[in-house]
C-alpha cells in the first residue's frame, strides 16, 4: 500500500499541498445503509406510502487507510410503500478530515519525529448503495 509513503511526503516535505485528495475505493469499508446508526429508527418512523431523505454520517474504523477511523456519509432516500417495505436508495461517501499524524502506524510515528505537518484529507467519489440489496 503506497498511502502511509504519500501521507509521510505530504506531511514532511516542504511545498507539498495541505490537501490531500484519496479515492474513496481506498476508504470503503463495505458498510451497508442499514448498518449506520438511525437508520433504523428513521425506518421505523416512516408512515405507509412515503418516502424521506435520509443524510447519516458514522466514524467507522476503516483499517485500510492508517488513519485509525474515518466518518462515513450515508446521503439518499428512504421509502416506505403502502405494504410496509423499505427501500433505500443512495450513496457512502467519506467526509473530508484532517492528518495530523497522531494515529497509530510507522509513517506517522515518523512524522511525528520530524515533525510532520497536518494536512487535509479530501475523499473522491462515492459507491452507490441499495436497501434492501
Amino acid at each position: 500500500m503506497i498511502l502511509p509513503g504519500i501521507f509521510f511526503i505530504r506531511g514532511v516535505l516542504p511545498g507539498t499541498p495541505d490537501v490531500a485528495e484519496v479515492p474513496f475505493s481506498e476508504l470503503d469499508t463495505g458498510i451497508q445503509p442499514e448498518e449506520f446508526e438511525g437508520f433504523s429508527e428513521a425506518a421505523g418512523g416512516l408512515a405507509p406510502g412515503s418516502s424521506t431523505p435520509l443524510r447519516r454520517e458514522q466514524l467507522v474504523e476503516t483499517g485500510s487507510l492508517r488513519t485509525g477511523t474515518s466518518t462515513l456519509i450515508l446521503e439518499g432516500t428512504l421509502s416506505k410503500d403502502p405494504a410496509g417495505s423499505l427501500t433505500f436508495s443512495g450513496a457512502v461517501s467519506g467526509k473530508p478530515e484532517p492528518f495530523n499524524f497522531d494515529k497509530p502506524g510507522f509513517a506517522n510515528a515518523v512524522g511525528r519525529r520530524l515533525p510532520g505537518r497536518p494536512f487535509n484529507l479530501r475523499f473522491v467519489g462515492s459507491r452507490p448503495v441499495r436497501f434492501p440489496r
